[in-house]
């Protein structure tokens, strides 16, 4: 099987894992398709095609989104760290930023994992120090890999009570900063025709994504998917890091 072929396999699973549990397209497709390619041929393939999905989400949940938290306070933290990330992003080397990659997804899935083992309690909201700097960092993440999620959503599921709402606030969130990360890389010159040719050639795989992703999410327990997410990452992540090219 081609590594296209695998790519394209790896963007339709990462968008239904999306639709499913909230969160994760993004980081997933990088994580594994960052061993067949470079991240600066990833992101700008997989920016557009995630602003494709949050254009779907939104269509139809749109009634859900918060937009006074939405406009109070996440897109401005994650506003004020996005510039930091695309200036690293179009300065760093793939041999630095690739594993660094690595070892962040191997934390966040290690503590994610083990935070879903504890029992059951009642989450509490952030200090709004704690919440600006989740946020801030959750921007930069962004900014360099396009996958800032997994620092956002340990703010947002401290302040949203319904997860519908919290999945949808974010995909007006991620919506937004990637049409800045668009404007942003086809200045750069990232995203030109070539890219282009490759997003529309796994477009079928955000539209199946979220048509499986939409069935799996009624039919699952959230909590055991989420949990086999995080041991993906953690493998993932680790295997990067440790990775020579």
């Amino acid at each position: 099987m081609s590594k296209n072929i695998i790519f394209f396999l790896i963007v339709l699973l990462a968008n239904a894992v999306e639709v499913v549990a909230g969160f994760g397209s993004v980081i997933l497709a990088i994580t594994f398709g960052a061993y067949f390619f470079s991240l600066q041929q990833l992101v700008p393939v997989l920016v557009p095609l995630n602003f494709f999905l949050g254009v779907i989400l939104i269509y139809k949940y749109h009634r859900e989104i918060n937009f006074k938290k939405l406009l109070n306070r996440i897109l401005i933290g994650t506003g004020l760290g996005m510039p930091i990330g695309i200036y690293l992003f179009n300065t760093a080397p793939n041999e630095i930023i690739k594993p660094l990659l690595g070892v962040l997804v191997f934390l966040l899935a290690s503590y994610e994992l083990w935070n879903s083992s504890r029992p059951s309690r009642s989450t509490k909201p952030l200090s709004p120090l704690q919440a600006w700097v989740f946020l801030f960092l959750g921007g930069i993440v962004q900014g360099l890999y396009a996958s800032g999620g997994p620092l956002v959503v340990y703010y947002s599921v401290r302040e949203f009570e319904h997860k519908s709402e919290l999945r949808s606030t974010l995909a007006a969130l991620w919506l937004v900063l990637n049409f800045i990360l668009i404007v942003s890389l086809v200045g750069s010159g990232k995203i030109n025709s070539e890219s282009l040719k490759w997003s529309g050639y796994l477009t079928p795989a955000i539209v199946l994504g979220f048509f499986i992703g939409d069935k799996i999410h009624h039919r699952v327990s959230e909590r055991a998917f989420r949990m086999s997410v995080y041991i993906l990452l953690l493998l993932a992540g680790a295997g990067l890091f440790l990775s020579k090219n």
